[in-house]
């Protein structure tokens, strides 16, 4: 199995390659990306090829592709993978803005089904695990723990901005949002949305949010993004008659695969292998959509102190 890697720009295609290579030792990498980037990632997969731009690696006829560049650019990238019939794996977030998620529809028309991109969160067996009478809740409390102060760094300030990956909401916020939808169903609305600094300084779309989401059924979330933390931590809590119940997604828990990346992984093998993306990008398109939505919403309130 040949697999491409095009672009390295977050930890993530690092996290992708050594659960790939776990799960189909036979595997071969070809990637493109900065110089720096590849060297690091050759240091972990020795075996790597290397060659200079995405359209080398798709002339090579990869069985699947994992996709980490800007969100600028995935569109032109999916439109070269949508011609040459190549499924591919989008790392988040595939959009951070209203005109990039219509190029990224556009890009793949015709192709859909050979995309994915989501949330690893929403492949963590726990998700899929999840015992919950749908129907009885009444409402969702969502917090959302993980350190962004790295994003003060000149070589990843471009997450935080703007024309980057868009900050606090899009980065974390997806994380939410797809496991709201793995566990609702599509038809989020995100009607509230506000963002603050309150320790990394230097950010401009904010260390902490709030955002309040419409379920299909609706009830509502509200969805706390805590970027000052020391540990990475994902709770949701499900309120009903009842009782609550309550899901918590976190590497200290101890168990196999608490995240999703190897959950990831596997659908990654299968969309090698001729399955149909797990996701169905128009859903996946959709909460990209809303969380752009959220970003302007913060955008336009101003950022809190």
């Amino acid at each position: 199995m040949l697999i491409g890697f095009i672009g390295l720009e977050t930890s993530h295609p690092f996290s992708d390659a050594g659960n790939l290579r776990a799960l189909c030792p036979d595997a071969e990498f070809l990637v493109t990306g900065e110089a720096d980037r590849v060297a690091a990632f050759r240091a972990d997969n020795a075996t790597t090829r290397v060659t200079q731009s995405a359209e080398s690696v798709i002339a090579s006829a990869p069985d699947v592709v994992v996709v980490s560049v800007r969100p600028a650019d995935v569109a032109h990238v999916v439109e070269q993978l949508a011609a040459a019939r190549i499924p591919a794996f989008i790392n988040k977030p595939a959009a951070a803005s209203d005109a990039e998620v219509d190029a990224l529809v556009e890009a793949a028309r015709g192709a859909e089904e050979l995309f994915l991109t989501s949330s690893v969160l929403r492949f963590a067996p726990r998700v899929g695990a999840l015992d919950l009478d749908r129907d009885d809740v009444l409402a969702v409390s969502v917090t959302l723990s993980h350190d962004v102060g790295w994003w003060e760094d000149p070589a990843f300030s471009w997450q935080d901005a703007d024309e980057g990956s868009g900050g606090l909401v899009p980065v974390m916020g997806v994380h939410a949002l797809d496991v709201l939808a793995a566990v609702f169903g599509p038809g989020l609305e995100v009607e509230y949305c506000r963002v603050a600094t309150r320790t990394h300084l230097r950010l401009t779309n904010g260390d902490v949010g709030q955002l309040a989401v419409r379920l299909p059924s609706g009830a509502r979330a509200l969805i706390g993004l805590v970027g000052v933390s020391s540990r990475e931590e994902y709770a949701f809590t499900f309120h009903s008659p009842v009782g609550d119940t309550r899901l918590v997604l976190s590497s200290d828990v101890g168990e196999e695969d608490p995240l999703g990346y190897v959950g990831t992984a596997r659908q990654i093998i299968a969309m090698a292998r001729g399955a149909a993306s797990p996701v169905p990008l128009h859903e996946s398109a959709s909460i990209l959509r809303s969380l752009a939505t959220a970003s302007t919403m913060a955008r336009e309130a101003g950022l809190g102190r």
